[in-house]
C-alpha cells in the first residue's frame, strides 16, 4: 500500500518526480486513524495543488489530529502557511522545487 507525498523537483533535474510512502504489505489494513488521516492528507494534497492554502492547511492539520507523527502532514502544513504569504508564481503546477541535496 502506498500514498502520494508530494511531487519534487531535485537540483540538477528539469522534470518532477512523485514521491510515494510504501505504508504497508499488499493486504494489510492499517490502524482506522492512520488510514483516515491518509485519505484527509490525500485531500490536502489535492486543495494544495489547486492553491487552497487555507483548505489544503486544515486538511493537514486534521491529518495530524488523527496520526501526529506524520512527518509529510507537517511539512505540507508548514509549506501551506509559508504559502499563504508568499504564494508562489502563477505558472506553479504544484511541485516542490528542492533548492539543494
Amino acid at each position: 500500500m502506498l500514498r502520494e507525498i508530494d511531487m519534487v523537483q531535485v537540483v540538477g533535474r528539469e522534470q518532477a518526480v512523485r514521491i510515494y510512502e510504501l505504508l504497508a504489505r499488499a493486504g494489510t489494513s492499517l490502524p482506522p486513524e492512520q488510514d483516515q488521516a491518509f485519505s484527509v492528507y490525500a485531500a490536502g494534497l489535492e486543495a494544495y495543488r489547486d492553491r487552497r492554502w487555507d483548505e489544503a492547511l486544515g486538511m493537514f492539520k486534521e491529518s495530524l489530529a488523527l496520526w501526529p507523527q506524520d512527518g509529510p502532514a507537517q511539512t505540507m502544513a508548514d509549506r501551506c502557511q509559508s504559502y499563504r504569504k508568499v504564494p508562489p508564481p502563477e505558472e506553479w503546477a504544484g511541485v516542490f522545487e528542492a533548492t539543494y541535496k
